[in-house]
Protein backbone atom coordinates (compact mmCIF):
# COMPACT_ATOMS: atom_id res chain seq x y z
CA UNK A 1 0.00 0.00 0.00
CA UNK A 2 1.08 3.64 -0.73
CA UNK A 3 0.65 5.82 1.69
CA UNK A 4 1.55 9.56 2.28
CA UNK A 5 3.39 9.31 5.53
CA UNK A 6 4.99 6.60 7.47
CA UNK A 7 2.93 4.79 10.22
CA UNK A 8 5.17 3.50 12.50
CA UNK A 9 6.68 5.30 14.66
CA UNK A 10 9.95 6.80 15.51
CA UNK A 11 11.35 5.41 11.97
CA UNK A 12 10.74 2.02 12.61
CA UNK A 13 10.64 -0.15 9.96
CA UNK A 14 8.82 -3.67 10.92
CA UNK A 15 5.97 -4.87 13.02
CA UNK A 16 5.84 -8.99 13.93
CA UNK A 17 3.25 -9.86 15.85
CA UNK A 18 4.07 -13.37 18.15
CA UNK A 19 0.89 -14.37 18.84
CA UNK A 20 -0.71 -15.97 16.11
CA UNK A 21 -4.19 -15.73 17.79
CA UNK A 22 -4.36 -12.15 18.28
CA UNK A 23 -4.43 -10.47 14.69
CA UNK A 24 -4.63 -12.07 10.94
CA UNK A 25 -1.59 -10.63 10.43
CA UNK A 26 1.85 -12.34 10.92
CA UNK A 27 3.92 -9.25 9.92
CA UNK A 28 3.71 -5.87 8.71
CA UNK A 29 6.28 -3.00 7.35
CA UNK A 30 7.50 -0.15 5.78
CA UNK A 31 9.56 -0.48 3.04
CA UNK A 32 10.42 3.32 2.74
CA UNK A 33 12.11 2.83 6.05
CA UNK A 34 14.38 -0.01 5.17
CA UNK A 35 15.38 1.76 1.63
CA UNK A 36 14.53 5.49 0.98
CA UNK A 37 14.41 4.47 -3.03
CA UNK A 38 10.87 2.68 -3.14
CA UNK A 39 8.73 6.34 -2.58
CA UNK A 40 9.33 9.64 -2.28
CA UNK A 41 10.49 10.84 0.76
CA UNK A 42 7.63 11.16 3.57
CA UNK A 43 5.73 8.66 1.86
CA UNK A 44 5.57 4.91 2.81
CA UNK A 45 5.26 1.71 0.94
CA UNK A 46 3.92 -0.91 3.27
CA UNK A 47 3.85 -4.71 3.12
CA UNK A 48 1.53 -6.64 5.06
CA UNK A 49 1.72 -10.56 5.04
CA UNK A 50 -1.70 -12.79 6.69
CA UNK A 51 -0.93 -15.34 8.78
CA UNK A 52 -1.73 -18.46 6.97
CA UNK A 53 -4.90 -19.22 8.42
CA UNK A 54 -6.09 -15.63 7.64
CA UNK A 55 -4.86 -15.98 3.90
CA UNK A 56 -6.85 -18.77 2.93
CA UNK A 57 -9.82 -16.60 4.28
CA UNK A 58 -8.53 -14.03 2.24
CA UNK A 59 -7.89 -15.59 -0.90
CA UNK A 60 -11.88 -15.99 -1.73
CA UNK A 61 -12.56 -12.04 -1.35
CA UNK A 62 -12.10 -9.50 -3.74
CA UNK A 63 -8.87 -7.22 -3.80
CA UNK A 64 -10.96 -4.06 -2.25
CA UNK A 65 -12.20 -6.58 0.91
CA UNK A 66 -8.63 -7.65 1.23
CA UNK A 67 -7.26 -4.06 1.59
CA UNK A 68 -10.02 -2.88 3.73
CA UNK A 69 -9.62 -5.32 6.22
CA UNK A 70 -5.46 -5.66 5.95
CA UNK A 71 -6.15 -1.29 6.59
CA UNK A 72 -8.52 -2.30 9.35
CA UNK A 73 -6.00 -4.67 11.43
CA UNK A 74 -2.78 -2.24 10.71
CA UNK A 75 -4.83 0.31 12.53
CA UNK A 76 -5.43 -1.83 15.33
CA UNK A 77 -1.77 -1.64 16.57
CA UNK A 78 -0.89 1.30 14.50
CA UNK A 79 -3.67 4.31 14.96
CA UNK A 80 -1.13 6.41 12.32
CA UNK A 81 -1.65 4.38 9.38
CA UNK A 82 -4.24 6.05 7.02
CA UNK A 83 -8.10 4.66 6.47
CA UNK A 84 -6.96 5.36 2.86
CA UNK A 85 -3.90 4.97 0.95
CA UNK A 86 -2.84 6.21 -2.03
CA UNK A 87 -2.92 3.14 -3.56
CA UNK A 88 -3.29 -0.47 -2.97
CA UNK A 89 -2.42 -3.99 -4.78
CA UNK A 90 -3.02 -7.83 -3.78
CA UNK A 91 -0.94 -10.41 -4.86
CA UNK A 92 -2.37 -13.67 -4.76
CA UNK A 93 0.31 -16.85 -4.04
CA UNK A 94 -0.76 -19.81 -2.20
CA UNK A 95 2.25 -19.15 -0.27
CA UNK A 96 3.65 -15.77 -0.13
CA UNK A 97 6.38 -15.99 1.88
CA UNK A 98 9.42 -18.96 2.02
CA UNK A 99 9.04 -20.71 5.26
CA UNK A 100 12.89 -22.07 4.96
CA UNK A 101 13.47 -25.73 6.46
CA UNK A 102 16.44 -26.30 8.98
CA UNK A 103 19.77 -25.58 6.92
CA UNK A 104 18.26 -24.17 3.62
CA UNK A 105 19.45 -20.45 4.45
CA UNK A 106 22.98 -21.93 5.06
CA UNK A 107 22.73 -24.23 2.01
CA UNK A 108 21.68 -21.02 -0.30
CA UNK A 109 24.71 -19.26 1.38
CA UNK A 110 26.57 -22.25 0.58
CA UNK A 111 25.40 -21.89 -2.86
CA UNK A 112 25.90 -18.20 -3.89
CA UNK A 113 29.53 -18.27 -2.44
CA UNK A 114 30.69 -21.72 -4.51
CA UNK A 115 28.19 -21.56 -7.38
CA UNK A 116 27.62 -24.88 -9.27
CA UNK A 117 30.50 -26.84 -10.00
CA UNK A 118 29.36 -27.13 -13.95
CA UNK A 119 28.05 -23.95 -14.39
CA UNK A 120 30.62 -21.04 -14.93
CA UNK A 121 29.34 -17.64 -14.11
CA UNK A 122 26.40 -18.57 -12.30
CA UNK A 123 24.66 -15.80 -10.35
CA UNK A 124 21.84 -15.27 -7.90
CA UNK A 125 19.52 -13.09 -7.36
CA UNK A 126 15.73 -12.91 -5.88
CA UNK A 127 13.40 -12.17 -3.09
CA UNK A 128 13.93 -15.90 -1.52
CA UNK A 129 18.42 -15.20 -0.82
CA UNK A 130 17.39 -13.67 2.72
CA UNK A 131 15.43 -15.11 5.63
CA UNK A 132 12.46 -12.52 4.85
CA UNK A 133 11.48 -12.28 1.08
CA UNK A 134 10.83 -8.92 0.70
CA UNK A 135 11.32 -5.90 -2.08
CA UNK A 136 14.42 -4.79 -0.04
CA UNK A 137 15.78 -8.33 -0.02
CA UNK A 138 15.38 -8.79 -4.17
CA UNK A 139 16.99 -5.21 -4.90
CA UNK A 140 19.69 -5.96 -2.49
CA UNK A 141 20.68 -9.50 -4.24
CA UNK A 142 20.64 -7.92 -7.74
CA UNK A 143 22.74 -5.48 -6.46
CA UNK A 144 24.99 -7.77 -5.22
CA UNK A 145 24.80 -10.40 -8.22
CA UNK A 146 25.89 -7.32 -10.05
CA UNK A 147 28.81 -6.50 -8.75
CA UNK A 148 29.63 -10.65 -8.80
CA UNK A 149 29.19 -9.81 -12.20
CA UNK A 150 30.64 -7.43 -12.77
CA UNK A 151 34.32 -8.93 -10.96
CA UNK A 152 33.27 -11.84 -12.53
CA UNK A 153 33.57 -9.99 -16.37
CA UNK A 154 36.39 -8.04 -14.85
CA UNK A 155 38.71 -11.27 -13.82
CA UNK A 156 38.12 -13.02 -17.42
CA UNK A 157 39.59 -9.93 -19.22
CA UNK A 158 42.89 -10.47 -17.70
CA UNK A 159 42.90 -13.92 -18.60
Amino acid sequence: MGIDRHPLPLGHYFFMLQRKDESILDCFFDSAIGSRHVAPEGHGLVHAYPTENASRDLLVLEDDEISDRIIEEIRKFVPAMPKEPLFTRVYRWDEAVVLPYAGMMRRVDTLRAQGLPSVQGLFLAGDYLNILANVNTALMSGIRAAEEVTQFLQSTEKE
